[in-house]
């Protein structure tokens, strides 16, 4: 299934951390999409749980 709204698309729970320039922990891509779209300045700083 796909969806055409990344910011609206619902995401899984399979943990692929991301870790954002807001220092936060993503659980996945998706998770960390859906916090771009509340913060377009927000960018990914390494993949892995931020330290």
């Amino acid at each position: 299934q796909t969806c055409d709204d990344p910011c609206h698309c619902g995401c899984n729970y399979n943990a692929r951390y991301i870790c954002g320039t807001d220092d936060i922990t993503y659980l996945n891509d998706c998770w960390f999409r859906h916090a771009v779209c509340n913060d377009p300045t927000l960018r990914k700083k390494h993949s892995g749980a931020c330290r």
